[in-house]
């Protein structure tokens, strides 16, 4: 460019100036005045540099210029890194049907200039606007600025194109002109005196929609499988320009597998909204990708009435009977992908992941034979292991599960219908992953209640440390040794015995007395 050009004229001029007062010259006052003219400079080259900020303030004197560094407060309006910007030169169709670049610096060239309206509509017949030449299209830096250099003296087209960063922008840039020179003004004022400004900068607002947050409720609502547990999305509404409207708005989620939907409510700015007219809510069981959405004309009016208000979406889901890992996630991303929210057909992901987690137990119920047999119908009570031990006898209430042992001696728990093994319990919830411990696990305990006929029953309880996943479940194996009974008169081999001698001895003793009798005869 031919800044230094300027500037030598400029320094030039003054110098001459100087130098004929000091010689007394007639005509001074007329010299000064075409040292510095205000006519367009033919010869010139500029560039456009486009400064690509988030929400930026209404107070900017958008006048071309460059702004001070310190004008934008990168917390309050961060760059926008990687958003398309394709330029292209704006001409007009000749006499004989040529495509003929318009110049700022040519007088005739200013009526189609000011009378070119955004979009650009272009044709092929005689004064049609036309594009003369495509200057490309490039992404902003990590700044969020992109600059066309060296440009012609032209008028330009400038549209905004995909946004490859991840801004979360709902409202694009509306497509604008632009002269190279522009009609500036010197200072803050516009009625300060007017320049052209060669290297042009400008400054295009665009709205992002803020990244949507999901937290899950402290505690299910009972701690076996078949609970109910309440995840909270809260979306913030764009605050979009004075023109600007809302063609869509929703809220959406994909649930994990292992969660059944069943209710939802929905809040704006903390006021429930039930009007179907103005939004729509899935059905209970619905599955695929559940989604809140704002009806028009009236959901979309309530979004423009609560721009920069929260968005609440509490819904709740059933854990079902299939643990797998034990993990069980609600990831951000895209609809079919994740939870989010969408404004304006811009779908922005969530930003953390909540996770429930879950594991299960197995309790197996025998007798002390050797090998063992299975028992049936004894009965087992779990309950959460609130303090240091759990207590000497099973609690009254509060029982997490109830089960009974089978023919094969396996415990079936009433958490699920019918009752089944194994018993799937909770260990915790964490609004992010990233908290959840290194070795997360949660401790039950496990009464025996009901011992089968002839058995005698454990006492106290068994500890079961419950741990996340399916493939290698809590197992406790209860035995019962027989009661013992009084004992049975003796029988067998030992009376006979006795029996022997006994009646061995009356034969002696009558053996005795017959011999005794003989003697005294014979005397």
């Amino acid at each position: 460019m031919n800044r230094k050009r300027t500037l030598g004229r400029k320094l030039l001029a003054s110098a001459g100036a100087g130098a004929l007062g000091l010689l007394g010259v007639v005509g001074l006052a007329s010299t000064a005045m075409a040292a510095d003219p205000g006519n367009i400079d033919p010869d010139e080259t500029g560039s456009l540099t486009i400064h690509k900020h988030l929400g930026l303030p209404t107070d900017l004197a958008n006048n071309g210029t460059q702004l001070a560094d310190d004008a934008l407060d990168p917390d309050d309006n961060p760059p926008a890194e990687k958003v398309e910007f394709k330029l292209q030169q704006v001409g007009v169709i000749n006499s004989g049907g040529t495509c003929v670049a318009l110049n700022p610096a040519v007088a005739g060239d200013w009526d189609a200039i000011q009378a070119a309206t955004s979009p650009l509509v272009t044709g092929t017949t005689e004064g049609d606007y036309c594009v003369a030449a495509d200057k490309g299209t490039q992404e902003t830096n990590a700044s969020g600025v992109v600059t066309f250099t060296p440009l012609d003296l032209g008028f330009y087209y400038v549209t905004e194109g995909a946004d490859n960063g991840g801004n979360n922008i709902v409202k694009k840039t509306a497509p604008f002109f632009v002269t190279v020179p522009f009609p500036s003004y010197a200072g803050t004022s516009p009625t300060a005196e007017r320049v052209w400004t060669y290297d042009v900068h400008v400054y295009p607002k665009n709205q992002a929609a803020e990244v949507p947050t999901k937290t899950i409720s402290d505690t299910p609502s009972k701690y076996a499988v078949g609970a109910t547990v309440v995840w909270t999305i809260d979306a913030v509404v764009p605050t979009l320009a004075d023109d600007d409207s809302f063609t869509q708005g929703s809220v959406y989620d994909q649930l994990d597998s292992r969660l059944t939907f069943k209710s939802s409510k929905v809040y704006v700015d903390g006021t429930e909204v039930t009007d179907a007219s103005v939004v729509t809510k899935p059905a209970e069981n619905a599955t695929g990708t559940l989604t809140w959405s704002f009806v028009d004309p009236a959901g979309l009016a309530l979004l423009k009435a609560n721009q920069g208000k929260t968005i609440t979406v509490e819904l709740t889901t059933e854990v079902n009977a299939t643990i797998g890992d034990g993990q069980i996630e609600n990831a951000p991303g895209t609809p079919g992908n994740g939870y989010g929210s969408s404004f304006n057909d811009v779908p922005t992901p969530g930003d953390e992941t909540p996770v429930t987690l879950w594991g299960q137990l197995v309790v197996n119920k025998q007798d002390n034979s050797t090998p063992a047999k299975p028992l049936k119908d004894a009965e087992f009570k779990v309950f959460e292991k609130s303090a240091a031990t759990c207590p000497t006898e099973a609690p009254a209430t509060g029982a997490v599960a109830t089960g009974t042992s089978n023919a094969d001696g396996v415990v079936q728990w009433d958490a699920s219908d019918p009752a089944s093994s194994p018993l799937g319990l909770w260990i915790g919830n964490w609004d992010k992953k990233t908290d959840v411990p290194v070795s997360p696990s949660k401790d039950y305990c496990v009464y025996e209640t009901k011992v089968p006929a002839g058995y005698t029953g454990t006492t106290g309880a068994q500890v079961a440390t419950i741990t996340p996943g399916s493939t290698t479940p809590v197992a406790i194996t209860v035995t019962n040794a027989q009661k013992d009974v009084p004992d049975l008169p003796e029988t067998g081999a030992n009376g006979t015995r006795l029996m022997i001698i006994g009646g061995s001895a009356l034969v002696l003793i009558a053996g005795g007395l017959f011999l005794a009798r003989r003697r005294q005869e014979q005397q």
